[in-house]
């Protein structure tokens, strides 16, 4: 088991990971909706499943399972 303090880092710099990537994810949503080509909506569709799939990588390195199935089933 992994020490607490250490444990308790990775968590906080995963918080803030998860801000950012909630941000983005907000970003490319809008994008989405307002995309009028199909390249477009591929566009943004891609960075969504892209920032999905690095948190559900990150949430399951610092024990957020809950996260972490959530993020695979948006994937």
């Amino acid at each position: 088991m992994p020490d607490p303090s250490l444990l308790e880092s990775l968590r906080q710099v995963f918080r803030e990971e998860l801000a950012d990537q909630l941000e983005l994810l907000a970003a490319q949503r809008r994008a989405l909706e307002q995309s009028s080509t199909p390249e477009q909506r591929a566009g943004a569709a891609g960075e969504m499943y892209r920032a999905v799939h690095s948190l559900k990588g990150a949430a399951r390195s610092v024990g957020y399972g809950a996260i972490e199935r959530t993020c695979h089933e948006l994937e």
